[in-house]
């Protein structure tokens, strides 16, 4: 899947997976072009501030324990639902400056069981573009899903 998104979109793509409290980044496609300081295939890094870190606490509720505890955000809440109403989370430089992603849940058997995040420049990804790319890869995903 990682595979498709990055070949489709020309940017970085991670899958990413629960693991305790954090996020897991347990495959994806680095490319060149990627503005990220380290590599984060093998990482594991805190939810906050993190667009795959809302998909996932939006639709997994220890996520969402763990998230509230560390933001202690009154916004919180409606940013979740807003993830849950939308099907996606963006972020624009909260990870790092100049680097933008775009992040949807991966489903099994009716539960959200990881992400899929797409990064890149923020020249190259700005909100409209991330807003494009977020319907395109919900539709990718719902094609390789299991039936």
């Amino acid at each position: 899947m990682s595979n498709k998104a990055a070949d489709r979109f020309g940017e970085s793509t991670y899958l990413i997976v629960p693991s305790g409290d954090e996020l897991y980044y347990l495959d994806g496609i680095e490319l060149a072009n990627n503005l990220t300081q380290h590599s984060r295939l093998g990482r594991r890094e805190p939810l906050s501030g993190l667009a795959s870190g809302l998909v996932l606490a939006a639709y997994m509720p220890g996520f969402a324990r763990a998230l509230r505890h560390m933001e202690a955000d009154e916004t919180l809440s409606d940013e979740l639902e807003q993830v849950r109403q939308s099907g996606f989370a963006i972020e624009q430089g909260q990870y790092q400056p100049g680097l933008n992603c775009a992040a949807i849940p991966l489903w099994r058997g009716g539960e959200a069981v990881a992400g899929l995040c797409i990064n890149g420049a923020s020249a190259r990804l700005p909100r409209k573009e991330l807003l494009s790319i977020t319907s395109v890869m919900a539709e990718m995903a719902l094609n390789t899903s299991e039936p």
